[in-house]
């Protein structure tokens, strides 16, 4: 977000240029836009501050003008020669070209309350609780985005703009786009109007990601695939070791000791991963940083779904570990586990089913069974689990 002080019509365009960042070396330029503050100071479209459909006093959506819209209803009539509103409890008359009455009524709902900067109820004899400076200001708003009606001329709406972006050196072909809105504020002293005050800019920084730290305990398995055959006696048995890692982070994953020699495919551990992780609740997902290769000297964010991933694995002192199954689980949606090995079923993992799901930014602690999917088999293999996220 940037601020600039300026005189009209002295400085009347601005130029936004997009460059290329380069640790060594100048940085060279993408595309640039030129937009006319002038033509938009002084258009009879109120082209300096987008009018929003509904006023809001506090949230995310607060009137953000320097001016309010009974202010600048007056003003719109006093630029196009127009008798002046009239004002009453519940409703407004605005005056058109043709000096026919164009009338608005406020429609009062008794779910909904209407305080003002205060927090206090403004009582009136007709409908307690309701401040009545308010509904003057949503009647005007109400006015200002049917001014097409009035006049035959749209205001502009609260938008995002997309500007196009040009090269000097290829004027001829576009260089992308950018997503933007310019406010404009007069620094006169208009003696009629009532708030001279410059808003607050809107805050439009990124929202930072909370830290959490996820708390996985290793119990046990059960129906575990024999993979590993003796030569000289025949018996079957397997080495088991669990694997996890968090979202995309296999370089990061975790592993339990291994239960050698388990001949039931039954294994034991209580072991417990540890994940220290961000977390952004409003979009749901995990944010880290990392660089795009080993060579490059700045880090990029990634934003990955909350999932986690368990390996169960086959150790093996000669040849290469197998892999025996998986299982993944969303933290946000994740299914909840039975309470015992014996209800522990693939049927748990498949979708449209009634199993219920869980989230854990929200339970904070669960404890349960779940299957692995084995690879090319219709079998699963048992794991106990609790999970505590902090």
């Amino acid at each position: 977000m940037y601020e600039f002080d300026l005189k009209l019509p002295y400085e009347s365009q601005i130029t936004i240029s997009v460059k290329d960042w380069s640790l060594i070396g100048n940085k060279s330029l993408i595309g640039k836009t030129v937009i006319d503050l002038e033509d938009r100071f002084y258009s009879s479209c109120y082209a300096m501050c987008g009018l929003p459909k509904k006023y809001e006093i506090s949230g995310y959506n607060a009137w953000r003008d320097k001016l309010f819209p009974s202010q600048i209803l007056a003003l719109m009539c006093r630029k196009w020669r127009l008798k002046i509103p009239d004002y009453g409890p519940d409703y407004l008359i605005v005056y058109t070209l043709e000096e026919k009455s164009k009338d608005y009524k406020f429609e009062f709902c008794e779910e909904r309350s209407i305080v003002n900067k205060n927090d206090q109820f403004v009582t009136s004899i007709k409908t307690p609780g309701i401040d009545y400076r308010i509904v003057r200001e949503e009647l005007a708003l109400t006015a200002l985005n049917d001014w097409h009606n009035i006049t035959g001329t749209f205001l502009v709406p609260e938008h995002l703009e997309t500007r196009y972006l040009y090269n000097p050196d290829q004027p001829e072909f576009e260089q992308g786009k950018i997503r933007m809105w310019i406010d404009m504020f007069s620094l006169e002293d208009n003696s009629f109007m009532l708030n001279n005050q410059i808003p607050k800019p809107v805050d439009i920084s990124p929202r930072k990601p909370k830290k959490f730290q996820l708390r996985v305990n290793i119990y046990n398995t059960e129906d575990v695939i024999l993979d590993d055959e003796n030569p000289l006696t025949g018996e079957r048995s397997s080495d088991i070791y669990i694997k996890g890692y968090l979202a995309d982070k296999v370089d990061e994953a975790q592993k339990t000791d291994t239960h050698f020699r388990s001949l039931n495919g039954d294994g034991k551990f209580n072991w417990r991963f540890i994940f220290d992780f961000e977390y952004l609740p409003a979009e749901e997902m995990i944010i880290y940083k990392q660089k795009p290769s080993k060579f490059s000297f700045y880090t990029v964010e990634k934003k990955v779904e909350p999932t986690i991933t368990f390996e169960c694995w086959d150790a093996d002192l000669i040849s290469s570990d197998d892999i025996l199954g998986s299982l993944q689980l969303n933290l946000c949606k994740m299914i909840k586990g039975a309470k015992s090995s014996s209800f522990c079923k693939m049927s748990m993992l498949k979708k449209n089913t009634n199993n219920q799901e869980i989230n854990l930014f929200k339970v904070k602690n669960h404890r349960g069974w779940w299957p692995f999917t084995i690879f090319d088999s219709n079998k699963s293999i048992k794991l106990s689990v609790s999970f505590r996220n902090f």
